[in-house]
């Protein structure tokens, strides 16, 4: 229930930002999850990338002719994926993390076309859950992920036409996404603008 409110609240806090200045935008798009483990998995276990869904809200707010602040709130899957085999079985088990994430990103405008952003996002965890596929039937999450996890992100942002981005970003996970493991993720956005 905390989750939800929390979500609920972001979004509504996306909407003030819209009222103030610039942009406000809806979107969705895709993840590339990397793994990153500690962990000694042994000769039969390989970390693999693992695609999966974003969506939320952006908002812009002009701070001068360049600059800008971006933030927003979005709910979003991660994943961390290992292909398995072992005594003649072969199969994908996907750790996978349901939560919601606040970036906060400086904005610098090159043109009408063209921006940079970096910056910090926050995930609150909302639910976790693992699949299976292959030759395997089951699995079970031993260890709960992360509460909360956070990302250092650098992207792009293309405009192709004055009420479309598309935003292409890379965050490099800076605290553990499940035991002794971290994701670091490729994401690709495409945003409707209210302006």
């Amino acid at each position: 229930m905390r989750s939800l409110l929390l979500v609920v609240g972001l979004l509504c806090c996306s909407s003030v930002f819209a009222a103030l200045e610039n942009k406000f935008s809806l979107g969705g798009g895709v993840h590339a999850n990397f793994v990153e483990t500690d962990l000694d998995l042994g000769d039969s276990v390989n970390e693999e990338v693992s695609g999966t869904l974003i969506f939320g809200t952006k908002a812009t707010i002009k701070l001068s002719d360049y600059w800008g602040l971006r933030t927003g709130a979005f709910i979003q899957e991660k994943a961390a994926g290992y292909e398995i085999k072992a005594s003649g079985l072969k199969g994908e088990i996907h750790i996978k993390v349901i939560s919601a994430a606040v970036p906060v990103n400086l904005q610098y405008q090159f043109n009408d076309n063209f921006a940079v952003f970096g910056g910090y996002s926050a995930d609150f965890k909302i639910n976790d859950y693992c699949t299976v596929d292959g030759d395997f039937d089951t699995c079970s999450l031993e260890k709960e992920a992360k509460s909360f996890v956070s990302n250092a992100i650098l992207g792009m942002s293309i405009i192709p036409a004055k009420l479309w981005d598309i935003d292409i970003s890379y965050q490099q996970g800076l605290s553990e996404f499940f035991y002794k493991s971290k994701v670091h993720t490729l994401s690709f956005m495409a945003f409707y603008n209210f302006q």
